[in-house]
């Protein structure tokens, strides 16, 4: 009796031992898997902050490129404007030398008109001329025949 009642507490005993143990190895167990888990999350939270860091770089990459192909298009009107200034002046030019042309042309019609006033001038002084000469004969031999 004073022997099973000590038995009995011996095994109540082991019992709670056996089960402290149980529960020691449970928390090592438990704690192992959160510093697995712990390591797992660490790692994910570093792929993450990589993650994020390559999207960043890619980010400024995009803005440079941005920037770049601003200024491209700045440099292309900038071009464009350039071209077109050039265009109206070659049209300025294209409409001076038209209207050099047209002066020129006025010009050679005035004198060939010129030529042709003084060609018909010629003739008619030549013609006078010949009056002029056929006088003079005349008078000498009005005069001789006074003689």
């Amino acid at each position: 009796s004073m022997e099973n009642h000590a038995q009995i507490m011996m095994e109540e005993a082991q019992a709670f031992a056996k089960q402290i143990e149980d529960d020691a190895v449970n928390l090592e167990n438990k704690e192992a898997f959160l510093v697995e888990r712990e390591k797992a999350l660490l790692l994910r939270q570093a792929k993450i902050e990589s993650k994020a860091k390559a999207f960043e770089d890619e980010q400024q990459l995009l803005s440079d490129r941005m920037s770049s192909l601003e200024a491209e298009e700045t440099h292309i009107h900038n071009v464009q404007q350039q071209l077109l200034a050039m265009r109206d002046q070659q049209v300025e030019t294209e409409q001076e030398q038209e209207v050099f042309a047209l002066e020129l042309n006025d010009r050679e019609e005035q004198v060939i008109d010129r030529e042709k006033r003084l060609r018909h001038a010629e003739f008619s002084l030549a013609g006078k001329q010949k009056e002029i000469e056929a006088k003079v004969i005349e008078l000498d031999e009005r005069e001789e025949e006074l003689n």
